[in-house]
């Protein structure tokens, strides 16, 4: 049993399912990737896990408990953070405010989490009073991890932290990322920078149009014919 398992899960949005029976696991300060192109699933995934999308069956359990039928809030509460595509920063909002929204559900923030954040992140405590929208992409996307860590996650779902970053900030926030790791935080990727992600992950899965098609150590699907030719330019 990891920290979070996955079992079965089929999804959509009303229609047609999305996602087919799917089985994924994650464990304990364990770092897996997700891999699939364009409309494979893989948004649609994440949101079914945070529970803004309401699965049609399967079952999803975090840390041995049921929690399909819980609303997001409660589902963090329980330690599930995500960081959506496009970050999603409140740009009207100081940097500050930005990381008490993350920690909303817990009276807005403790002092010793805003310091962890700023530890990690010591731009952001150089710019605490700065409004999140003057901020460069690759600031803005540490600000939403940060946000999201202000809630104390065992598990951070993250959708695509490196779209639309120059090369050297991608660099800083896997590396970043794998800070993340080391304080016992696991995280499930979703990445199209095959490569970055399978270089720093454990495990790893590629979705197909709605199912999991492939699975495996992140060493091994980088050798793999047929990830190689789709998302690592053959």
């Amino acid at each position: 049993m990891g920290l979070l398992d996955v079992a079965g899960l089929t999804s959509g949005y009303g229609g047609p399912p999305v996602l087919h029976d799917i089985d994924l696991t994650v464990g304990e300060s364990e770092w897996v990737t997700l891999l699939g192109a364009n409309a494979a699933g893989k948004t649609t995934l994440l949101k079914t896990l945070i529970g803004v999308l309401p699965a049609a069956s399967g079952a999803v359990r975090l840390n041995g408990r049921e929690i399909q039928a819980l609303p997001p809030e409660e589902r963090l509460r329980l330690g599930l953070a995500i960081v959506p595509e496009g970050r999603r920063v409140f740009t009207r909002m100081t940097v500050q405010e930005n990381l008490q929204m993350g920690a909303h559900l817990f009276g807005g923030g403790r002092a010793e989490d805003f310091d962890r954040v700023y530890s990690l992140f010591p731009r952001m405590a150089e710019r605490r009073r700065q409004k999140a929208g003057t901020l460069s992409g690759g600031e803005q996307q540490m600000l939403a991890l940060g946000r999201a860590l202000m809630s104390r996650p065992r598990l951070i779902l993250l959708d695509e932290p490196s779209m639309g970053l120059a090369p050297k900030l991608v660099a800083e926030v896997f590396a970043l990322l794998r800070g993340i790791l080391t304080e016992g935080v696991s995280i499930l990727l979703v990445e199209q920078n095959a490569k970055m992600a399978l270089k720093s992950s454990a495990r790893a899965y590629v979705l197909r149009l709605g199912r999991m098609v492939l699975s495996g150590s992140s060493a091994d699907l980088a050798e793999n014919p047929e990830v190689r030719q789709a998302y690592l330019g053959g």
